[in-house]
């Protein structure tokens, strides 16, 4: 069904720049963001995060987290899986950074999943557990 709908994305998300509507232009960018990350559409579902972080008070690192989640939970092709790991690598970096270390080692237990989803050998190799983490 998203996939479907995944043309319509870049349609909402111009709709919502030009609404005075607040309201309007949150549930659009969500209803987006939710699309295109079913559909795998991970360019998509973080410009909506990224729209949203930008004129509402959201937790954009949380949004991403769902996005690559439910992307990797998508029957995506393995090109498509390939960049959700990438995405999954990306967020679990920034998740180590804020000391967000079992929602990092979460993240790159999917990336692993994703890799090996988009038969990426390479890839696969590149995504390694955290090292020792300092003791908090």
């Amino acid at each position: 069904m998203s996939d479907l709908l995944r043309p319509f994305v870049p349609q909402m998300v111009r709709v919502s720049a030009d609404t005075d509507d607040p309201a309007e232009r949150f549930v659009l960018l969500r209803v987006a963001r939710d699309i295109a990350a079913a559909s795998g559409d991970i360019a998509g579902a973080m410009d909506a995060i990224g729209r949203l972080d930008r004129r509402f008070q959201v937790d954009a690192f949380g949004m991403q987290v769902d996005a690559l989640r439910t992307a990797n939970n998508a029957n995506v092709p393995a090109p498509v899986a390939a960049t959700v790991a990438r995405g999954l690598l990306a967020v679990a970096a920034d998740a180590a950074w804020q000391d967000r270390f079992d929602t990092a080692d979460e993240l790159l237990a999917s990336a692993r999943s994703a890799a090996r989803k988009a038969r990426d050998a390479e890839l696969t190799k590149r995504i390694i557990p955290l090292p020792i983490r300092p003791d908090t």
